[in-house]
């Protein structure tokens, strides 16, 4: 029987070859799904896991296609985030797992929508009843239940300052948000274009925060990437350590990818992979600090 875990990556060519081994376990991505659909069809796997579920909560989205087009006798689905207020997100984790268990999107939105005059949902009713439905499909472990089992948290904040090249972006979107604020403040009017320059300006500030990489698509200029890593690699000494980095769905990043390795409790990788891998950049933004980025 074979053993073993394997993380699919790499270019086509490479997953080809790594489909073809005899490897009891494959790890894949959300974003590959699509991409090798014929890969895996062949592989034609008995088990598909979806951590983080909530990738698939919108059913229209290219991974929660890819992912509900692969045939498999059992599917297990994993998420510690709540879903927001909308059975359409409910419906499109559950059809993964059992596809007909929920009925008819039409007539399960009609039973438990409220809706007003205008047709817009403003509540729901008989919510019971959907769980009752979902018992026998689903296993919920509330914060409550496993706290005590769980060891004590330990933050560490550490702050590390923008290159010129960041502090510049960042300063001429902080001058366009002084600008908005500056004009919604007198006029107690806040217009729906001036509503989205503001999002967009305090985004900006937000991503240059990682790297001036995810504004101009050229530079790379930042910090934060290397004082993670030198964290890294001080965990990594320590076999006992326990560590959670604050960026969410962390892989990649400066010309570079992590080879994570995980284990209960622990959080393992590969620094060599991190200095020799290509391409690829920051998957999202964890900060909002006007003046430092914080890892």
């Amino acid at each position: 029987m074979p053993t073993g875990a394997q993380v699919i990556h790499g270019l086509r060519a490479q997953r080809q070859g790594q489909y073809a081994q005899d490897t009891f376990c494959r790890i894949v991505s959300y974003e590959m799904l699509a991409r090798d659909a014929d890969l895996i069809e062949a592989w034609s796997p008995e088990l598909v896991t979806a951590d983080e579920a909530q990738r698939i909560k919108n059913w229209n989205t290219v991974a929660a296609r890819a992912l509900k087009r692969i045939a498999s006798p059992y599917a297990l689905v994993l998420t510690g985030t709540p879903l927001e207020n909308r059975l359409e997100e409910l419906i499109s984790i559950v059809q993964f797992v059992d596809q007909h268990r929920l009925g008819p999107t039409w007539r399960l939105l009609d039973e438990h929508q409220r809706r007003d005059d205008a047709g817009r949902v403003i509540g729901y009713r008989a919510l019971d009843q959907i769980q009752q439905t979902l018992a026998p499909v689903m296993l919920r472990r509330r914060k409550a239940e496993v706290l005590t089992q769980l060891p004590e948290r330990v933050d560490s904040r550490l702050f590390v300052p923008l290159t010129p090249q960041q502090r510049v972006h960042h300063d001429e979107n902080g001058a366009v948000v002084t600008r908005i604020v500056s004009r919604w403040r007198k006029t107690g009017y806040l217009s729906d274009v001036d509503q989205r320059r503001l999002q967009c300006a305090l985004q900006n500030m937000r991503m240059v925060c990682n790297s001036t990489f995810l504004l101009d698509h050229e530079t790379d200029h930042g910090h934060k990437a290397d004082e993670l890593l030198t964290l890294l690699e001080e965990w990594l000494e320590d076999p006992a350590a326990k560590g959670w980095s604050s960026a969410n769905g962390w892989a990649r990043t400066r010309s570079s990818a992590v080879a994570w390795s995980t284990a209960p409790g622990a959080m393992c990788c590969s620094t060599a992979a991190y200095r020799a891998s290509s391409a690829a950049r920051w998957s999202s933004v964890s900060t909002t600090m006007p003046t430092a980025a914080s890892s």
